[in-house]
C-alpha cells in the first residue's frame, strides 16, 4: 500500500490533467438533467443501482443509457471519459493486469452490457427499436416485433419509406453503435464476468459496464442470507468498478412491501442495506401518478419520475420523464408528447 505522501503526486498531476482536459469528466446518459447532477454523466470508478417496480421500465432506461452512450462515443472518437486510475507502486500479481487497464492509448472504449434476465433475440430486438426511434422517428413497438408485425407491411404505399427508415436504423445500430457495445449473455457470477473483462480490456477500454439483473448474480458462498448474498454481490461490483476503471450500473430488485407502496424508496431495496452504503449513486424510478391503477401495470406511455435517491458525490433530485415502453423512448415530462401515428419522419425527435 502506498504513503499518502507517495500517492499524493499521483493525485494531483490527474487533477492538473483534469483542469487543463477538454476531454468529458463522464459519459453522457442521454439524459440532460441526469447529467449535470451525477457530474458530466457515468464518472469511472463509481457504482450505481437502479431500483424500481416490475415493468416500470427500468430495463429500457438501462438500453437508453447504453445506446446514449455509444452514440456519444461514436459521435467523438478522440473523446473518453477521464480516468482516475492509479497504479500502486507495489508490484503485486495484479501489477501486469493492471497496467494493461490502466493503456488505455489507441484502444477503443467499450460499453459492456452483462444480460443476465434477458435473451441475445430480445435484448436485440429491443435495441433495434429504440434506435429505429432515436435515428428515424420509426415506431417500431418492440412486443409487436417480437411477434414478427410491423405497423406498415409490404402492401402499403408507406412500405418504402418505412422500409428505408428500419434499414438506416439497422445500418446505424450494426455499423456506429455495435462497435462500442459488447453484450455478455454466458457469465453467471463476477469471476467468469472478470475474464470476460480482462480479455475486453487487451483492446478496450472500458468506461461503462451495466448489469441486468442484480439478483441473478450467483454468488460464489452463501449462508442462505438474503442480506449476505446481496452484500457480497454488492462488494464485487464496487471492487470491479474500481479495479477495471468504468462505472457500474446495477438494475436492483425491491420487496415485496416497495411493490405494494405507492412509491419506491431506498428503504425498498431488497437485501439492500450493504448495497446502499456501497453505491455512490442510488436511482429511484417511479410511475409519476398511479391513481387507482393496479399495482405494476404500466401504460405503453407513461410519466415516470427518477429519483437520485443518493449521491455520494452531488445533488440529489427528483427529474420527471415521458417513457414509451414500446421503444423505450425517453425524453422530458415537459415536451409535447407525439401524436398518435406509424412513423414520424427523420428530425422530428428531439433527444434529451
Amino acid at each position: 500500500m502506498p504513503l499518502l505522501s507517495d500517492l499524493l503526486p499521483q493525485v494531483w498531476e490527474r487533477l492538473a490533467v483534469r483542469l487543463s482536459s477538454t476531454q468529458p469528466v463522464g459519459l453522457t446518459t442521454g439524459i440532460a438533467e441526469l447529467d449535470e447532477a451525477l457530474g458530466e454523466g457515468w464518472n469511472r470508478q463509481e457504482l450505481t443501482y437502479l431500483a424500481g417496480s416490475s415493468g416500470i421500465g427500468k430495463s429500457w432506461l438501462t438500453l437508453w443509457f447504453v445506446l446514449n452512450g455509444a452514440q456519444w462515443l461514436h459521435d467523438h472518437p478522440d473523446q473518453r471519459p477521464l480516468s482516475g486510475y492509479l497504479i500502486s507502486r507495489n508490484n503485486d500479481e495484479h501489477a501486469k493486469q493492471r497496467q494493461q487497464i490502466q493503456d488505455k492509448e489507441g484502444k477503443q472504449p467499450l460499453i459492456v452490457l452483462w444480460s443476465l434476465e434477458m435473451a441475445e433475440m430480445a435484448v436485440t430486438m429491443r435495441a433495434t427499436a429504440l434506435t429505429a426511434r432515436l435515428r428515424c422517428g420509426v415506431d417500431l413497438d418492440s412486443a409487436a416485433l417480437r411477434v414478427g408485425k410491423l405497423p406498415v407491411m409490404p402492401d402499403d404505399p408507406a412500405w418504402p419509406e418505412y422500409s428505408a427508415h428500419l434499414e438506416e436504423a439497422y445500418m446505424a445500430l450494426r455499423g456506429e453503435l455495435g462497435p462500442y457495445v459488447y453484450i455478455e449473455f454466458d457469465d453467471r457470477n463476477t469471476g467468469e464476468f472478470c475474464e470476460t473483462l480482462d480479455e475486453l480490456t487487451k483492446d478496450h477500454d472500458i468506461v461503462f459496464v451495466v448489469v441486468d439483473y442484480f439478483r441473478l448474480i450467483e454468488e460464489f458462498q452463501s449462508d442462505g442470507s438474503m442480506a449476505n448474498a446481496q452484500a457480497q454481490r454488492s462488494m464485487q461490483l464496487t471492487q470491479l468498478a474500481k479495479y477495471y476503471d468504468c462505472h457500474v450500473l446495477a438494475v436492483f430488485d425491491i420487496t415485496r412491501l416497495g411493490q405494494q407502496a405507492e412509491r419506491v424508496g431506498l428503504q425498498h431495496m431488497k437485501g439492500g442495506t450493504a448495497a446502499q452504503y456501497d453505491a455512490d449513486v442510488v436511482l429511484v424510478l417511479n410511475e409519476h401518478e398511479r391513481g387507482g391503477k393496479e399495482k405494476d401495470v404500466y401504460e405503453r406511455h407513461g410519466v415516470v419520475e427518477l429519483m437520485v435517491a443518493k449521491n455520494r458525490f452531488g445533488v440529489t433530485k427528483t427529474i420527471q420523464l415521458q417513457i414509451d415502453r414500446g421503444t423505450g423512448l425517453i425524453e422530458p415530462a415537459h415536451r409535447p408528447r407525439f401524436g398518435e401515428g406509424i412513423y414520424r419522419s427523420k428530425g422530428e425527435i428531439a433527444t434529451p
